[in-house]
């Protein structure tokens, strides 16, 4: 089952736009860690 199409738009609220970048990095990081792990192996 596909995801919706998200719309690409501005956060005009400061603390939202922050809290939503700070999600995106973590789940970034962990992929970013997953990777690392594989090719140290």
């Amino acid at each position: 089952m596909a995801r919706k199409k998200v719309k690409l738009a501005w956060i005009a609220n400061d603390s939202m736009r922050r809290a939503t970048f700070k999600k995106r990095k973590m789940g970034l990081m962990k992929k970013v860690n997953k990777l690392a792990m594989l090719c140290i192996k």
